[in-house]
């Protein structure tokens, strides 16, 4: 998917890994957290920066799109950090209505799963309790087609281009910027190691 979000004028992205957790509840969360085995492998971690170089916290999952039973054929992660004009809350709002209009379009079909991640602070006190520093504001875009080439048709439809070229201009992600806000959009490879569903 390189060359189609290189069209959008994202710029290259860095190496990224995106690890997410699921829990039926903050208790059970919160217990994992505080295991002292959990506790070894993220110091044995840090000689590869594991926590230096992270942002973690928990999240609000707003899901456009969800069909069960498709198995997912392209992945792309967006990850958009808060630029300085933009508060929070205002960050998360547009990419929400950006998200909007781009599943308004005819393109709609072609998703087997749309979501975005909101931050919030739930479990921010136990991840700095872990050594993790405090969280830099961003939102997380994930979609999923069942298909490589029904991805590359979203990214080439006329009006998500016209989208997705003003959302990058107006939340200064674009690499022709002339301070470029820390972003990365990438395709990517997914590794499911537990899936209790």
């Amino acid at each position: 998917m390189g060359k189609h979000m290189e069209v959008l004028g994202l710029p290259e992205p860095a190496p990224t890994v995106l690890m997410s957790f699921e829990y039926e509840s903050l208790d059970n969360l919160d217990a994992m957290l505080k295991d002292s085995a959990l506790r070894k492998v993220f110091e044995e971690s840090d000689d590869f920066g594991f926590r230096k170089h992270a942002t973690a916290y928990a999240a609000d999952v707003y899901t456009k799109v969800d069909v069960s039973d498709v198995t997912a054929g392209a992945t792309v992660i967006g990850v958009f950090t808060s630029p300085p004009q933009f508060s929070e809350d205002q960050l998360r709002q547009r990419i929400k209505e950006a998200m909007d209009n781009i599943t308004d379009q005819s393109i709609q079909n072609l998703f087997s799963y749309y979501s975005v991640w909101m931050q919030n602070d739930a479990v921010e006190k136990h991840l700095l309790a872990l050594g993790f520093p405090a969280p830099k504001p961003l939102v997380v875009v994930r979609c999923e087609t069942e298909h490589l080439n029904h991805m590359k048709e979203i990214f080439e439809h006329s009006e998500v281009s016209r989208l997705a070229k003003e959302l990058i201009r107006d939340l200064g992600f674009h690499r022709d910027s002339d301070s470029v806000t820390e972003s990365y959009c990438f395709s990517g490879d997914v590794a499911t190691k537990l899936n209790n569903y």
